[in-house]
């Protein structure tokens, strides 16, 4: 038995189990994902995206040279009226215009927040010298990260060496 997709009923009900419902309205991939955080699921031998098969299930096969985009722009939402077909240049075209990525077709395009959400405003921003922008607010912490972890050797090593030369002077009184 197979519903309209052509996918077999068990690993449609395997599927399901697997969505989560969130409060922003999508239903989130629960299950493994891929590095770039959309869901993936297996049927059969063959690993794909769960959106392609939410898809599927609601609406049939993909037509060749299709994508299965998200509207809502969260990798991981496999509902059905969030996503819509659309070719590898509208792929790109909405990444572009959701400020995603760098370059499209040759033009600069650059992201309007940084990889942890913070905006790239005026005051937000520093070029370093070869010209990459950093986010302030990121790259502080990361200074600070970096600070914190090295006083916290520079600290132990104080530790060990007052330990050492205390159990040396002990040994040369005993002595």
């Amino acid at each position: 038995m197979s519903n309209r997709s052509g996918l077999p009923c068990a690993p449609t009900s395997r599927f399901w189990c697997k969505v989560r419902v969130r409060a922003s309205g999508c239903w989130q991939w629960a299950a493994g994902k891929s590095k770039d955080g959309y869901g993936r699921i297996t049927l059969g031998r063959r690993t794909t995206g769960a959106h392609r098969v939410s898809w599927q299930i609601a609406y049939g096969d993909i037509p060749n040279g299709k994508h299965v985009l998200h509207k809502c722009d969260n990798p991981a939402c496999v509902r059905p009226d969030h996503l819509f077909l659309g070719t590898h240049a509208d792929n790109m075209a909405d990444c572009a215009a959701k400020g995603r990525i760098v370059a499209f077709k040759g033009l600069a395009v650059p992201k309007k927040k940084c990889r942890r959400g913070h905006e790239f405003t005026p005051e937000n921003t520093y070029v370093n010298p070869s010209g990459r922008r950093l986010c302030r607010c990121c790259d502080n912490a990361r200074r600070r990260r970096r600070y914190r972890q090295n006083n916290e050797q520079e600290c132990a090593r104080k530790r060990r060496a007052y330990w050492r030369d205390k159990a040396s002077l002990e040994r040369r009184r005993s002595a």
